[in-house]
């Protein structure tokens, strides 16, 4: 019931003829994924790589699902920007850790993440909505992928409805420090016009509400 009732006050909101443009994290708000943990995705990956047998070490699906989140952790303390992405992450691994080449590990990650991968109804129902008012539509998620892969995760969801990706992979700054203005910079308009949605308090709602866009939690 309450699930129902926010998204029902989401759709009022967007309405409002002062919005212009409709906001939205990604993972978790636009689409969830069909694992428990979004580190899940990297066991299956690990079972992948050891079934086609390009480990050259001794490795299973659950030590390299621990190397996987690892390798992320030490990304975001080496670089000078702790956005980074899914690129900087495999760089952590050694040379020869893998017997194919480690662009070959990324784009199965890519396959894997986009394969359990699901859109929200609810929030494909408020794109459309928001679409045939005439509102501009803008995702913005602190992630290791770029735009490009986000748009191909949504692919032909919400066909005809064009949408603008803005990531901390592509921006190198995440929601909780500048990328919010980067947003209102590239949109040219009043922060008042933006209304933005997700699951995190601090970066969806806090963050956004601190340079006075609208938020709906």
């Amino acid at each position: 019931m309450k699930a129902n009732t926010f998204y029902a006050n989401l759709q009022e909101c967007v309405k409002g003829k002062e919005i212009k443009v409709l906001s939205c994290d990604f993972f978790d708000t636009l689409m969830s994924r069909r694992v428990a943990r979004p580190a899940d995705i990297f066991l299956i990956v690990g079972e992948c790589i050891l079934m086609a047998g390009n480990f050259s070490f001794n490795v299973t699906p659950s030590r390299f699902q621990a190397l996987r989140v690892q390798a992320e952790a030490r990304a975001r303390k080496q670089g000078p920007l702790v956005e980074i992405g899914i690129a900087d992450i495999y760089a952590q691994f050694p040379d020869g850790f893998f017997r194919c080449p480690i662009q070959n590990v990324i784009d199965l990650e890519i396959a894997i993440e986009k394969e359990f991968l699901f859109p929200v109804a609810e929030m494909v129902d408020l794109l459309r909505i928001a679409a045939r008012r005439g509102k501009k539509i803008i995702v913005v998620s602190d992630i290791y992928y770029n735009g490009e892969h986000l748009k191909e995760f949504w692919g032909n969801t919400t066909p005809g409805i064009d949408i603008q990706f803005f990531t901390s992979c592509d921006y190198k700054s995440g929601k909780y420090d500048r990328l919010f203005e980067v947003v209102l910079k590239k949109l040219g308009l009043s922060a008042g016009a933006v209304l933005h949605t997700g699951d995190n308090y601090v970066s969806d709602v806090s963050r956004p509400a601190s340079f006075g866009i609208k938020t709906a939690f």
